[in-house]
């Protein structure tokens, strides 16, 4: 067993030996769930603000809409989405099968069920996007820090290609302006400081053997 899985630097300093964008990194439902994350103490409220502030300004965006969510995970954005009355159809992709088989049973219920489809898309797989040319809407929340940074020129190209003029993304993205802020209000500041001392740990061991402790992560 190499010394990187031993002291555990892999998991803990976004190192990973399998890249996020990779089909078999989902294969045990490696998920992220907003509705759980909702539920948390501190960043709960975080990711729920973010996601009221979302469900606002669409609702005043002109109607009808055609939107897709890229990356949707388990479907909490997307519920509301439902709920959004000048949304008129609603494609909501994802690379997981089980976080869009969580989104399908958790809106089979829901009054405007039929207004939603999902499918299993590797979202750098470009030509795999439904409607493609024709959306009002996009939105990719938490999601683009994930995703390796020589794709992104591509994928924001791609994403202005399928809007309609005068169409509209919502996206974000943790820079270097932001992350350290992020992290404080997701983990709290021990959290932070727990988080940042692992990182640098990692730094100092790749710069002796990047060996020991594995590719570098995504983020």
């Amino acid at each position: 067993m190499s010394i990187k899985h031993q002291i555990g630097l892999a998991r803990l300093t976004n190192r990973l030996e399998v890249p996020q964008t990779a089909p078999i990194h989902w294969e045990k439902t490696r998920i992220w769930d907003r509705w759980q994350e909702e539920q948390r103490p501190v960043v709960g409220a975080v990711y729920q603000a973010q996601r009221e502030k979302v469900i606002a300004y669409v609702r005043q965006l002109p109607t009808p809409i055609t939107a897709l969510e890229l990356c949707c995970g388990t479907g909490r954005l997307a519920y509301d989405l439902l709920n959004c009355p000048n949304v008129g159809q609603l494609h909501a992709v994802d690379l997981s099968p089980q976080a869009l088989a969580t989104l399908n049973e958790r809106v089979r219920h829901h009054p405007r069920a039929a207004a939603l489809e999902t499918s299993v898309v590797n979202v750098l797989q470009f030509d795999s996007w439904p409607v493609l040319g024709s959306l009002d809407l996009l939105i990719c929340l938490d999601a683009l820090p994930n995703l390796s940074w020589p794709n992104l020129p591509d994928l924001f190209q791609r994403i202005a290609s399928v809007l309609k003029p005068g169409g509209y993304f919502i996206g974000n993205y943790l820079s270097s302006e932001n992350i350290d802020a992020h992290t404080a209000n997701k983990h709290g500041r021990l959290g932070y400081l727990r988080i940042y001392g692992r990182l640098m740990i990692g730094q100092a061991l790749a710069y002796l053997s990047p060996d020991w402790v594995g590719q570098r992560g995504l983020l």
